[in-house]
């Protein structure tokens, strides 16, 4: 979705509507008075689903992965990946309550369960990190009840570079690899990776 804006301006659009940094954002970007007027009156734009994801994607891709991290918050975060997952046919319950536990968004479809664990980390996710919370993802998962298909642990992180797909046990995956991850799932799955 292009709003016809610069990036950094998109930087503090999506600040304004977070709540969170904007006026940092602006002092450091050099914004005018102006320009955070018309920003503010554009912020009601963010609350589409399509227009944030879109907004966000966009900085994402464009190398502006510190910005969004320190400006999204935890459930903008999942809001982005239920999106994600809602556009391309899953069913999405977000924050699902497992007694004690709790999984950030299962993606329900296509003949399995995505139990996903969202991680707005400030520093990369290591595989042997991975690992340790694919494992607890594995419980959750297992703990889901009558739910009928194949359950799959999903990470989905800002801060990685690449999937990462650890065999027997699930993926863990950046945010905007999350789409290309949904489209290769069957051959993923036929292949026996995960």
């Amino acid at each position: 979705m292009d709003l016809g804006l610069h990036p950094t301006r998109l930087v503090v659009l999506l600040a304004i509507h977070t709540g969170r940094e904007w006026e940092r954002l602006a002092h450091l970007y050099g914004l005018t008075e102006e320009e955070l007027r018309r920003l503010h009156s554009m912020k009601h734009l963010l609350r589409d689903d399509e227009v944030f994801y879109r907004v966000v994607e966009s900085l994402l891709a464009q190398g502006y992965v510190d910005d969004v991290a320190r400006i999204l918050t935890w459930r903008g975060f999942e809001r982005l990946t239920a999106y994600i997952l809602r556009s391309y046919g899953y069913r999405v319950e977000m924050n699902v309550r497992l007694g004690r536990r709790e999984v950030d968004v299962l993606g329900i479809g296509r003949g399995h369960i995505l139990c996903i664990d969202c991680k707005q980390w400030n520093r990369p996710l290591t595989p042997s990190v991975a690992r340790r919370i694919l494992v607890d993802l594995q419980t959750k998962c297992g703990e889901l009840g009558n739910l009928p298909g194949r359950r799959i642990p999903l990470i989905v992180s800002l801060r990685m570079r690449r999937p990462l797909i650890m065999k027997g046990l699930g993926a863990a995956l950046p945010l905007v690899a999350l789409p290309e991850f949904l489209e290769e799932l069957p051959v993923i799955l036929g292949t026996g990776e995960l």
